[in-house]
C-alpha cells in the first residue's frame, strides 16, 4: 500500500538523478488508489484538506520532473539516436510520437535549406596562408597534443550540433577536433566515447 513517504522518496529520487528512473510496479494505479482513500478518509477538516493539497501538490511536481526528462530525452534521441531506458508503456508511445515529429520536422528542414543553396562549401574554402615560421618552431607547433577519443558503443545516425549527418561505431578513434566540443563533451558524459592514447 502506497504512503505519503513512498510517494515523497519516489519525487525525491526523480528529482536528484539526471537519468530517467524506473517508476515501482503498478506505480501509476497505487497513486490513483492512494489519492481516492486519502478524499474519503477526510472528514473536511483544514488538517485534511491541507494533506489532499500536499498530496496533489507532490504528485504534480514528480509528473512535471518526469515530462521534463522525457522532452529532453527526445532531443538528444533525435541528434544521436540513443533512447532512454525506464519509460513506462503511455510514455514510450508518447516518446515515439514526439520523437517521429522532431526528426520530421529536421529533415524537412534540412532539406529545404540543402534545395535551396548554391553554396558549396568546399569551392568557397580559401587556401590556408603559408606562416613564416621555422624549422624549429614548426616541430614545436607539432607536438601539441590533441586528444583522441575511442567509441565505447554503435550510435546509429544523427545530425550533429554543425547540422551533419554523422554515425559512431565501436571501436572507432577519431580526434577531437573531428566534432563539435559540444558533442564531444555530451558523448563523454553519456559515457559512449572515452579518452585514448
Amino acid at each position: 500500500m502506497l504512503t505519503f513517504e513512498a510517494l515523497r522518496e519516489q519525487e525525491k529520487k526523480e528529482k536528484s538523478s539526471n537519468q530517467i528512473e524506473k517508476m515501482p510496479e503498478n506505480f501509476v494505479a497505487d497513486l490513483q488508489e492512494y489519492l481516492q482513500r486519502k478524499i474519503k478518509k477526510s472528514d473536511g477538516s483544514s488538517d485534511d484538506r491541507r494533506e489532499i493539497e500536499n498530496i496533489k501538490h507532490t504528485i504534480q511536481r514528480f509528473l512535471e520532473i518526469r515530462e521534463h526528462k522525457i522532452l529532453d530525452a527526445v532531443m538528444y534521441a533525435s541528434r544521436t539516436g540513443l533512447k532512454p531506458d525506464n519509460l513506462t508503456e503511455k510514455e514510450q508511445k508518447m516518446f515515439d510520437i514526439m520523437l517521429k515529429e522532431v526528426n520530421g520536422y529536421r529533415d524537412e528542414f534540412l532539406k529545404t535549406i540543402n534545395e535551396n543553396s548554391s553554396l558549396n562549401l568546399e569551392e568557397t574554402t580559401e587556401p590556408i596562408a603559408k606562416t613564416n615560421i621555422d624549422t624549429k618552431d614548426e616541430k614545436e607547433v607539432l607536438k601539441i597534443a590533441v586528444r583522441k577519443y575511442l567509441v565505447k558503443r554503435d550510435v546509429k545516425k544523427f545530425v550533429s550540433p554543425d547540422l551533419k549527418e554523422m554515425e559512431l561505431k565501436k571501436g572507432d578513434v577519431f580526434h577531437e577536433n573531428d566534432l563539435p566540443k559540444v558533442l564531444n563533451d555530451l558523448l563523454l558524459k553519456r559515457g559512449i566515447i572515452e579518452e585514448t592514447k
